[in-house]
C-alpha cells in the first residue's frame, strides 16, 4: 500500500511542477510580447523624431538603425523560443487524466 502513496506523491509533485512550468512560461510570452511591443514603440518615436527635427547629431540616423535591426532581431529570437505553444503542451499535460487508470 505504500508503493500507492508514494506514486501518488509524485504524481502529484510532477503535476505542480508542470503547472508552475506552464505559468511561468506563460508570463515569460507576456513580457516578451510587452518588450517587443516597448522597442517598436520607441523605434517608431525614433523615426518621428528624425522627420520632424532637422538639426539632429549625425549618429541619430546610425541609433534609429541600430534600434531597428535590435528589434527585428529580437522578435526572431523570442518567436523562435515558443513559450505559448510550450506552456499549452504543459497545461495539455498536466490537464490529461487517465480514465482506465484509477489511483485515487
Amino acid at each position: 500500500m505504500e508503493t500507492i502513496e508514494t506514486l501518488k506523491n509524485k504524481i502529484w509533485i510532477t503535476r505542480k511542477a508542470r503547472i508552475r512550468a506552464s505559468e511561468r512560461l506563460a508570463k515569460s510570452d507576456s513580457y516578451s510580447k510587452l518588450m517587443l511591443a516597448y522597442y517598436s514603440f520607441a523605434s517608431l518615436a525614433f523615426s518621428i523624431l528624425e522627420l520632424k527635427v532637422k538639426d539632429l547629431p549625425p549618429a541619430f540616423p546610425l541609433l534609429d538603425v541600430l534600434l531597428g535591426i535590435l528589434l527585428f532581431g529580437a522578435a526572431i529570437y523570442v518567436n523562435t523560443l515558443n513559450f505559448s505553444s510550450r506552456a499549452n503542451a504543459l497545461k495539455r499535460c498536466y490537464l490529461t487524466h487517465v480514465p482506465h487508470v484509477n489511483i485515487w
